[in-house]
């Protein structure tokens, strides 16, 4: 029995080395693969493609740049996928390099996408690159901001996330920069109405409150499409240099009886990680290395020391407060040593590793949607309310959003259709969060507790306001305190209220001919209020800001649209048009000096200087525009497109009416489909006259 148990251990340990063995050959078989994935069409950079080990799941995505790092078995097979795109497989065979090419998925050619000027093409027709997605998937994210809806979801565009809290700008670049300007954002065009997608550039203080583009409901997309190149985007001229995001709406489908459709989704939010900071050495100086001013208490003999406590009256040592000067973690190293707090009472020296992640709140958010649907073989409609509620991570940062939306058809005859949509949305917004120093960094040490120091007995001074470091008998020499003072005594608000309207006549004239006249406008009413209030003895001081704007846009455009065979090889089809566009923007401003004679009353017939007021027009200018274009298409193999617009622009006219107010933009491009395989040659061009 003793021989027969040796038997076994031996062999069990034989095993164990031998599984151990090839646990270590296993891991030293895994190699570490970077590369960088393009276009078959056009060579450009790939963003936010699926790259993943087969029968696995691990994976990453591609970066802005189109580039991407993984880990995988030398024997495996990395999987290369992104809707609109063929899958591709690669083994890695161990390389350290794999740098791919993805085509375009031929299956998808024949699909119809919506191009400029809202005019539908096959895809296989195009010689640029157009991406569409369904607008019921914008809806699915839940997200307030239709540009962050499109995050990983369109390839070749990059999406970064503004810190701006719930209603902050999200930046959208098409293929990158185009320009040195401040704005390289493509427009906004929902169905004909062209938006302004604004970039925040601090010009109106440290709060973003978005732009217009938050006031859209996704739940009334039909389609989105992208239209990337100088090709795909000429007919809106300068206003698309960066591009077009063409929206589509829904509309009411022919059916027995009312079609209603309700929605209900609900979100959280939570932060789940901040900076990386230190957690061993909490607030001190670094003495005489530094040259700011340094507490006085330190000893004699200690002026080029760190990592010590200065001590008070009574010898007891206490944390620095860092009066007037910014952050140093240069104190002793945290051992829950007793010393005196800020506010003078005893507490334990120690970190608070999560202080920072302490200054944030869960976020909550509801969407709610009502449409009603209906339509006979003469007309449709389709009704809309959209209702948001949000509460961001940020405390006090919340937004409230109503939306209505009327779109209806009629066929006046058998040869004129109407067309007309009707929204209006109200918005409004309070308390995005500074966008200024982060306190954490500047100021706060590694010893602060957040959830002590955040509470208003803590931050507001024994005789009211801002406690005064100054003054010899405040007890609370908290750094910081204006922080909380300013997030939870101040507010900023900012409400919203867009109309939209359109109306849209299509006469078919013959089977190859169609007129459209279409009218639109969008005003956006913007009402913004400062409420601060004083940080002085009792709460004197503060300030009160209240401004109103109005930007209006009028727009008009006719279009003669052609579609017609030459001959039973040859197609053409095209369009001749022209629009006028007015864009004016007015604002007013008042608020007021000195600070306020009645401290928390918010008014400006408070102010005790007499208040500051501007106002007037900010921006007016007007543009009329010719286009054409002529597409050819042989043997539904070969298509060629050919573009021309010109402008006529107020902002090269003088006061007098002279100046050479002109600038055209032609283009062409080629596309070439040989045995169901996709041979793009883009030819492109782009010329402007003044």
């Amino acid at each position: 029995m003793k021989k027969m148990y040796l038997l076994h251990s031996a062999y069990l340990l034989r095993l164990l080395c031998l599984l151990l063995g090839s646990c270590l050959t296993l891991h030293a078989q895994n190699v570490r693969v970077s590369g960088t994935v393009t276009s078959a069409s056009d060579n450009s950079a790939l963003v936010g493609i699926s790259v993943l080990v087969k029968g696995t799941n691990n994976g990453t995505t591609s970066n802005a740049t189109g580039e991407y790092a993984i880990n995988a078995p030398s024997g495996g097979t990395l999987v290369f996928s992104f809707v609109g795109f063929e899958k591709q497989e690669i083994q890695v065979n161990n390389q350290s390099v794999i740098n791919v090419v993805l085509k375009e998925d031929n299956q998808q050619l024949n699909e119809v996408v919506v191009t400029a000027l809202g005019v539908k093409r096959e895809k296989k027709q195009l010689g640029y690159t157009v991406s569409e997605i369904a607008g019921a998937k914008m809806a699915a994210t839940n997200e307030l901001s239709p540009i962050s809806a499109l995050q990983g979801r369109i390839p070749g565009v990059q999406i970064d996330q503004g810190a701006g809290g719930l209603m902050g700008n999200t930046k959208i670049l098409i293929r990158g920069n185009s320009t040195l300007g401040v704005n390289n954002q493509p427009i906004f065009v929902v169905d004909g109405v062209i938006l302004d997608n604004d970039v925040y550039d601090g010009s109106s203080g440290p709060r973003d409150f978005g732009n217009s583009l938050k006031n859209l409901n996704m739940e009334d997309f039909e389609s989105v499409s992208v239209l990337k190149g100088s090709a795909a985007a000429a007919l809106y001229g300068t206003r698309a240099i960066n591009g077009v995001i063409l929206i589509t709406t829904k509309k009411g489908a022919q059916r027995k009886g009312l079609g209603v459709s309700v929605s209900q989704t609900f979100n959280m939010q939570k932060p789940y990680r901040g900076p990386d900071f230190q957690n061993e050495y909490g607030g001190g100086t670094v003495g005489a290395f530094f040259t700011d001013t340094r507490d006085p208490n330190y000893k004699p003999d200690e002026s080029w020391t760190t990592k010590v406590f200065p001590t008070n009256a009574q010898g007891q040592p206490y944390i620095d407060r860092q009066m007037n000067r910014e952050l140093e973690n240069w104190g002793p190293r945290f051992n829950n040593q007793q010393v005196v707090d800020y506010d003078g009472k005893m507490t334990t020296y120690q970190a608070y590793p999560n202080n920072y992640l302490d200054a944030f709140q869960t976020g909550k958010g509801s969407l709610t949607n009502v449409a009603i649907d209906g339509g006979n073989e003469r007309s449709t409609f389709r009704f809309s309310y959209n209702r948001v509620d949000s509460r961001g991570i940020n405390f006090k940062n919340n937004l409230g959003k109503n939306a209505f939306n009327l779109r209806a058809t009629q066929n006046l005859n058998k040869f004129l259709v109407a067309d007309v949509t009707a929204d209006y949305t109200t918005t409004e917004g309070t308390n995005p969060p500074s966008l200024s120093l982060n306190n954490y960094i500047w100021t706060f040490p590694r010893n602060y507790d957040t959830q002590y120091w955040m509470q208003r007995q803590n931050y507001i001074g024994y005789k009211g306001g801002l406690r005064n470091v100054s003054d010899v008998n405040e007890p609370n020499l908290v750094p910081g305190a204006d922080h909380w003072f300013n997030i939870f005594e101040n507010n900023y608000s900012q409400r919203e209220q867009m109309v939209r309207g359109r109306l849209a006549l299509t006469a078919t004239v013959t089977d190859w001919l169609k007129l459209q006249i279409e009218g639109n406008f969008n005003n956006l009413y913007t009402k913004s209020e400062i409420k601060e209030l004083g940080q002085g003895v009792n709460f004197t001081g503060g300030r009160y800001a209240l401004g109103h704007s109005t930007k209006q846009t009028n727009f008009m455009k006719w279009l003669a649209i052609f579609n017609k065979s030459i001959t039973k090889d040859l197609d053409f089809n095209g369009y001749v048009g022209g629009e006028s566009q007015q864009y004016s923007l007015s604002f007013n401003n008042a608020e007021t000096v000195g600070g306020l004679s009645y401290p928390g009353n918010f008014f400006l017939a408070n102010s005790v200087q007499s208040q500051k007021s501007e106002g007037g027009i900010k921006t007016r200018r007007s543009y009329k525009s010719l286009y054409a274009s002529a597409d050819f298409a042989w043997r539904d193999q070969l298509f060629l497109q050919t573009t021309w617009r010109g402008d006529w622009s107020s902002a090269l006219t003088y006061s007098n009416g002279s100046g050479n107010n002109f600038y055209n933009y032609p283009s062409a491009s080629l596309s070439w489909i040989l045995r169901s395989r996709s041979i793009l040659l883009c030819l492109t061009g782009s010329v402007m006259e003044s």
